[in-house]
């Protein structure tokens, strides 16, 4: 007789080998897996274990259990640059895009290059922005062809990137843009966005609806966008826009984002006396910490608040309560971005492109019409 443990193993491994789980995707939780085979969480652990041994797939204390790209697509920052660059692409992620919501894009740049003969590197996992500036400044020098770059911050590496520019160096950013620096970029529509969010709340019956952010919005343009599009959405509602519904810069750095429950509860804590009933979180993993931390406290979710997210991650759809979101095409960021570097290859003149990629609702439980 085949172990139970066995079974969901070969299972999981059968669906990362036909893609139904692709690359950075979060596979099911303990629980999940628990509850779908009538096994124990011992159990699924230990199917979980073995695939993880196996280099399939990697587990994440706090977050779960992410498929693992394979070791030779990702090219670690610190290692030194040894091999002819004049026909490849670097792709700089200053995190793991394992992990990421980012991973599909790698695979959109990675597909379209390599139709056409050019090979990509990825560099992740970089910690601060000197080791980035670094790298860059390493990959100009050795002649790679161009740079595809998910940046820390727009505040950062003003002058590097200007550099580059001066010097006709194809380069793109996805996700944001350096004002006042014509650097091509490919980034969702998150104006747009924003106002899906908000207009989907204001839509169930919400009006006194919170915005929450870990990050500045003068630090990041994706971030700017989609508050503004909050704010315009509330005018053309004709509803009052109040500061104190709006948490900015509330806990740590992007990319390093780890549960903070004190923080958390006091935002909420916050907003529930201001009365709030909705909430528009900046993105995916905002939103799941705040519907962690209702819980603890008792607020039920969405009954009493309702919240939005902004991503569509994969462990969106698989959270204790699903959440709603507005999703990001990140695999067409990713391939229109190495279109515009092949384009800036072959024509170092060509005119400058900054390309919006629409963006959709995905309703799931985290929201609800307003109980009056």
């Amino acid at each position: 007789m085949v172990p139970l443990y066995r079974k969901i193993l070969e299972d999981l491994r059968a669906r990362i080998q036909d893609g139904t789980y692709t690359a950075g995707q979060q596979v099911p939780t303990e629980s999940e897996l628990s509850r779908v085979y009538g096994v124990s969480r011992i159990t699924s652990k230990r199917a979980l274990e073995e695939l993880s041994r196996e280099g399939k797939v990697i587990r994440i204390k706090g977050k779960g259990t992410f498929v693992q790209r394979q070791k030779e697509e990702i090219v670690p920052p610190s290692k030194p640059v040894q091999h002819e660059h004049k026909n490849a692409v670097a792709l700089i992620f200053p995190y793991n895009v394992a992990i990421g919501t980012f991973s599909p894009a790698v695979d959109g740049a990675s597909d379209l290059l390599k139709r056409h003969g050019i090979s990509t590197h990825v560099y992740t996992g970089l910690e601060d922005v000197t080791s980035v500036e670094d790298l860059i400044c390493s990959l100009f020098e050795d002649g790679t062809s161009g740079i595809i770059y998910y940046p820390f911050s727009e505040v950062k590496s003003y002058e590097l990137m200007n550099r580059l520019i001066f010097n006709e160096y194809p380069l793109v950013t996805i996700d944001k843009y350096f004002s006042g620096i014509p650097v091509d970029y490919v980034s969702s529509d998150n104006r747009s966005g924003g106002i899906l969010a908000t207009e989907y709340l204001i839509g169930l019956g919400h009006k006194n609806i919170g915005f929450v952010s870990d990050i500045a919005i003068e630090k990041a343009s994706s971030v700017r966008e989609r508050y503004l599009g909050y704010c315009q959405a509330l005018k053309k509602a004709g509803l009052a826009y109040n500061t104190n519904l709006v948490k900015l810069e509330i806990a740590g750095q992007e990319f390093r984002r780890i549960y903070q429950e004190e923080i958390y509860r006091n935002v909420l804590k916050e907003l529930v006396a201001e009365g709030v009933t909705a909430i528009f979180a900046i993105n995916d993993f905002i939103a799941s910490y705040l519907i962690r931390v209702a819980i603890v406290m008792g607020i039920a979710i969405p009954n009493q608040i309702s919240i939005i997210g902004f991503d569509d991650m994969a462990i969106s759809a698989h959270q204790q309560i699903p959440i709603t979101t507005i999703s990001q095409d990140f695999y067409h960021i990713g391939s229109k971005a190495a279109q515009i570097i092949m384009n800036k290859i072959l024509d170092p003149h060509s005119e400058g492109e900054s390309v919006t990629i629409p963006v959709t609702l995905v309703e799931r439980d985290s929201c609800c019409p307003l109980h009056e």
